[in-house]
């Protein structure tokens, strides 16, 4: 894989979102309690804003992260719109924020350009790299975030 730049060029991109059976997951890694009050601050802030879904009930995203504790084994899900990509978010641990996305739902440049844009608020949140990467597999990266160059990179396949 190679780096793209900073414009994204989407005739190459848009292959890294043909559906193939797998969604496409956002990381943040390595993170800890203050990373993730960081990015939930940070997420308030969106507009639509996140919903929060647990046994079957839906609401706004509380004010901070203290009603984490009470859902103990039960997963709640956050759910959060750009443009047309839907992400969820399932809090499977601390160590790492991660988001997944259909990619059958990034069908265009602006939708791409939005996934960009929310990892940069993940990125730019927590102060951490935040990657886009096939279904599980950290290691096939997509795009990056770097927050010392406070820009995502596209990585695309040669041709």
């Amino acid at each position: 894989m190679q780096p793209i730049g900073r414009a994204m060029d989407w005739n190459r991109v848009k292959a890294e979102f043909a559906f193939d059976g797998a969604l496409r997951d956002i990381y943040v890694l390595g993170t800890s309690h203050a990373h993730w009050k960081a990015a939930w601050a940070a997420l308030r802030e969106l507009d639509p804003p996140p919903v929060l879904t647990s046994l079957g009930c839906s609401g706004p995203m509380p004010e901070n992260l203290d009603w984490a504790a009470a859902f103990g084994e039960t997963r709640p899900m956050l759910a959060v719109t750009v443009g047309r990509v839907a992400l969820n978010c399932h809090f499977f641990d601390e160590s790492e924020i991660e988001f997944d996305l259909d990619p059958r739902d990034v069908a265009s440049r602006d939708d791409a350009e939005g996934i960009a844009q929310f990892m940069s608020i993940l990125g730019e949140a927590t102060g951490r790299p935040v990657i886009l990467t096939c279904e599980n597999v950290k290691h096939a990266v997509i795009a990056r975030y770097d927050p010392a160059a406070a820009r995502v990179v596209w990585l695309a396949i040669q041709p």
